[in-house]
């Protein structure tokens, strides 16, 4: 197995792991933090995404890009532009996935790290509608 398949490997269970974790709060009635793991879950995904469809020449400088510390490496619109820059030549699903995507980023789009420093709850409803858009992010972007 070659180190991008192992990374790719990493973020894909990184991703299903954050899910777990976040459905079982939901369950339990911790809205606000099911939705803050949740949001890792949408970032692991894209992340495993982008190195899939990362040309092995590339995958040093894209990892490295990913990866970045701070703010911009959890930025759900710095990782839809790095899937972006990914998608020439891709096939009639790669397509139909980004399409998928780019509906479901929008439900989503309010996440940000900084749900970390929030206290109290959200509405259970809203909770559960982000959790499922962040299911079908990882599926779409475990398809291919």
């Amino acid at each position: 197995m070659t180190d991008q398949e192992k990374q790719i490997r990493l973020f894909r269970r990184a991703a299903d792991q954050r899910l777990t974790t976040a459905e079982f709060l939901l369950k339990h009635g911790f809205d606000l933090d099911a939705v803050y793991l949740a949001g890792y879950t949408v970032e692991c995904a894209l992340k495993a995404l982008i190195l899939r469809w990362t040309p092995p020449r590339d995958f040093e400088d894209v990892l490295a890009k990913v990866t970045e510390a701070g703010a911009r490496g959890h930025d759900f619109e710095y990782l839809k532009g790095l899937l972006k820059e990914r998608r020439r030549a891709r096939t009639r699903t790669d397509r139909e996935v980004l399409g998928v995507l780019a509906t479901l980023l929008k439900a989503v789009g309010s996440w940000s790290t900084d749900l970390r420093y929030q206290v109290g709850t959200l509405k259970p409803k809203e909770a559960r509608q982000f959790l499922e858009a962040t299911k079908a992010i990882r599926d779409a972007c475990a398809r291919v």
